[in-house]
């Protein structure tokens, strides 16, 4: 009887969770209306990829002196910088009554 080790598994496992992962970050196939929409559902055309870049800077400046000392005080600035990078997926549906759909596909909201 042939044994199953981890050995043997592991790669395998590897690819499915990269494949999953990767079916995870892009739009589904079909998406459909909520509970409160009239029944239609979409069948994706395709997709756009978008790239928003957020920068944001903070600086704080500061000041002191020493009461009783004359000449004796002192100042100092602080600048930090941060850069983040957001890739994601837009989607275009053509719904089952003709329209054209675009939505994000991190949250399936239309936009």
């Amino acid at each position: 009887m042939n044994r199953i080790t981890l050995r043997t598994v592991a790669p395998v496992l590897a690819l499915f969770l990269a494949v999953a992962a990767r079916a995870w970050a892009d739009c589904a196939t079909y998406v459909s209306t909520g509970i409160n929409s009239g029944p239609n559902i979409g069948t994706l055309l395709g997709t756009t990829t978008v790239t928003e870049t957020i920068t944001e800077t903070w600086t704080f400046d500061a000041g002191m002196s020493v009461p009783g000392r004359a000449g004796v005080s002192g100042s100092g600035s602080y600048t930090r910088t941060t850069t983040t990078t957001y890739t994601y997926q837009i989607g275009h549906y053509e719904m089952s009554n003709g329209e054209i759909w675009t939505v994000d596909c991190r949250t399936y909201t239309r936009i």
